[in-house]
């Protein structure tokens, strides 16, 4: 029994330790919770879905009316042709001092389909972004779920190979009795001893393994400090989800997101064509200027402020004539961009629908592989301890005794990762249909 406890000892100082400061073991379910919260492409995620929505207000507000205002400082200078007395010409300078404000407002009379179309086609991104954000969680719920499970896989394996060492230990214990009334030889003892070595040397690895899968788990948390996870199994006798269809739920984040942005390029096709039509604003302006000219008498400058006012009111049609096919390279990108969407729809629908269907022929034969390999533990139990029984009599060599231990060792382990894989692959596809 030393090697067990030796091993305990260690896996106590190496793994246990994290119990130490840790106030609770975290769940499955508080792993991903965690992880939503801590994970760096979750916050992206949902700082680019914010982001779509400030691009929708934008757009929203190019339906109101734009108003500006201008105000101008500028200083002319002028030449003037002067005819002398001399019968021969000269130039005169004229400096001049120019003040000049002006209000102006615009509003879109005729443009309304196309900041409409526009308008929804930033609704459809901003919908697209959600769900992206909700594909972005669901990535992350499927990469904890994962580390999870091979971190409860590791400890079964860990568990299994100590209780394999627990039983070597005792058969070398019975070979040296056997030795020391002469009915085993000293190369059986040997083999016994060799064969708890190795068996020490096995739990060892899967020792080593436990850390670095808890050292993986923590990190795809984003986990700083010590963690402790609770990692007990529970495989229910039944599939919980029944009706499930061959056909993918449109709900799905992943293919919502897809086909969102396929009807946004739609919308923005049809506001890219309205870029052929004219454009009718509504117009206003108002203002008022002074002038000074340097070096000759002026009206005050206040004067001219109060009479110099100006305004216009009128309707301005822009009709395009050529804007260097600028429309018409849009809308050959907008043709190629909806082709991509269109084939991006069409891999998600298949990829999902193909994940789901694996998941549940999975999980139908790990219910058929557990039912046959408890039976099979079983028969390979009673098995060794009948061979413990006649290798205590001396009737039994070391090395059959080794081959129903075997037998036994593996069908436990083999069970134990079939009960942990049922319930991952059945958490998996919870985590689908949420």
């Amino acid at each position: 029994m030393t090697a067990q406890y030796f091993l305990s000892i260690i896996f106590f100082l190496v793994v246990h330790a994290f119990s130490c400061v840790a106030q609770s073991a975290f769940t499955l379910q508080e792993c991903i919770d965690y992880a939503l919260s801590h994970r760096h492409e979750v916050v992206i995620s949902n700082l680019h879905a914010q982001n779509t929505f400030v691009d929708l207000n934008a757009n929203r507000l190019l339906r109101l009316p734009s108003v500006q205002t201008q105000i101008c400082n500028d200083l002319i200078t002028e030449y003037e042709k002067e005819y002398e007395k001399t019968g021969e010409f000269d130039y005169s300078r004229a400096n001049s001092y120019i003040n000049q404000v002006t209000l102006e407002m615009s509003l879109p009379i005729w443009t309304e389909e196309t900041n409409m179309n526009f308008t929804n086609s930033y609704k459809l991104k901003e919908k697209a972004a959600k769900f992206e954000a909700d594909y972005m969680k669901l990535q992350v719920k499927l990469d904890v779920l994962d580390k999870y499970y091979t971190f409860v896989l590791t400890q079964i394996r860990y568990k299994i190979a100590l209780e394999q060492t627990t039983l070597q230990d005792s058969s070398c214990m019975v070979t040296q009795n056997l030795f020391k009334i002469g009915k085993k030889a000293k190369k059986d003892v040997l083999d016994a001893q060799f064969n708890l070595e190795q068996d020490k040397y096995n739990a060892q690895i899967e020792q080593n393994n436990v850390v670095t899968a808890l050292h993986n788990l923590a990190k795809c948390m984003n986990f700083e400090g010590i963690l402790r996870i609770d990692t007990s199994i529970h495989v229910e006798e039944k599939l919980l989800i029944n009706n499930i269809v061959d056909s993918v739920s449109e709900k799905h984040p992943y293919i919502a997101m897809e086909s969102l942005k396929l009807l946004a390029a739609g919308r923005e096709r049809k506001g890219i064509k309205r870029e052929f039509f004219p454009s009718v604003y509504f117009n206003a302006v108002a203002g008022t200027s002074a002038e000074k000219n340097i070096g000759k008498d002026n009206i005050s400058m206040e004067e001219q402020w109060k009479h110099n006012l100006y305004g216009r009111v009128g309707i301005d049609v822009k009709i395009p004539i050529f804007n260097h096919l600028s429309t018409k390279m849009k809308l050959q990108k907008n043709s190629i961009q909806i082709n991509q969407n269109k084939e991006n729809v069409a891999i998600a629908k298949e990829e999902v629908k193909y994940e789901i269907e694996t998941i549940i022929l999975d999980i139908r034969h790990e219910y058929e592989t557990i039912n046959r390999l408890s039976e099979m533990l079983i028969l390979a139990k009673e098995e060794y301890q009948m061979a413990m029984t006649d290798y205590k009599l001396g009737n039994m060599a070391s090395y059959e005794l080794n081959v129903y231990k075997s037998k036994y060792i593996s069908a436990s382990l083999l069970l134990a990762q079939a009960k942990c894989q049922l319930e991952y692959k059945n958490a998996k596809l919870n985590i689908y249909f949420e």
